[in-house]
């Protein structure tokens, strides 16, 4: 049920601010996700959890974006297109999540400070393995086109357990595998109940 108290207000206040989107404000993002949303320390760190960290604050300034669409679309009361597929071959969604929201350089800036250089994150992000044929780029290119074009639009698929199974073949015969380390892959996915939200690049800003 929808909060109805007014002490709530404290916290929606409080919600409404929005964080910064240069290079000092994406580094504290990344360090507070490094200890408080990863527990790690400077003897723990590894390269993959400073990308996670990277990645989960560019996340947050999307949730902030996603917020606001959401409480729009509930104010206005707007019909909504849902769009159903069974995979999305939607491809790594860092790159492009910092350039919709307007913040490559910025990232770059504070991937640099902290001695990394930003193409060597970007390649530790993992396929987000929800579709691997034709039809899965289709619905993604559909998915991007509603979201250039301003539409309130959804979509829904499969989360698969363990992404897109790896194929290959022994003794003549094919058989399949996990792909390894895909659950912890995707930081930008959250669970809603029985549901999974994945943020990729279906922002779209106006100055």
């Amino acid at each position: 049920m929808p909060q109805t108290r007014k002490e709530m207000e404290i916290m929606w206040d409080l919600i409404a601010t929005y964080r910064s989107m240069d290079r000092d404000g994406l580094l504290e993002s990344m360090a507070n996700h490094i200890e408080f949303s990863q527990c790690k320390n400077r003897y723990t760190a590894e390269d993959f959890d400073i990308f996670r960290s990277f990645a989960l604050s560019i996340r947050d300034r999307l949730v902030e974006f996603w917020n606001d669409t959401q409480q729009t679309y509930h104010k206005k009361k707007c019909k909504q297109v849902y769009y159903l597929s069974l995979e999305y071959l939607i491809g790594r969604s860092l790159k492009n999540n910092l350039l919709n929201l307007g913040i490559s350089d910025a990232g770059e800036e504070a991937i640099r400070k902290i001695g990394y250089d930003l193409e060597e994150i970007q390649e530790l992000e993992h396929d987000a393995g929800l579709g691997n044929g034709g039809l899965g780029r289709l619905a993604a290119c559909f998915l991007e086109s509603m979201a250039t074009l301003e539409l309130p639009a959804h979509g829904y698929g499969i989360r698969y357990e363990f992404g897109i199974f790896k194929q290959q073949f022994e003794n003549g015969a094919q058989v399949e595998a996990p792909i390894i380390g895909w659950r912890r892959a995707i930081p930008g996915k959250f669970r809603v109940g029985k549901l999974f939200i994945l943020y990729t690049f279906l922002v779209k800003l106006k100055k």
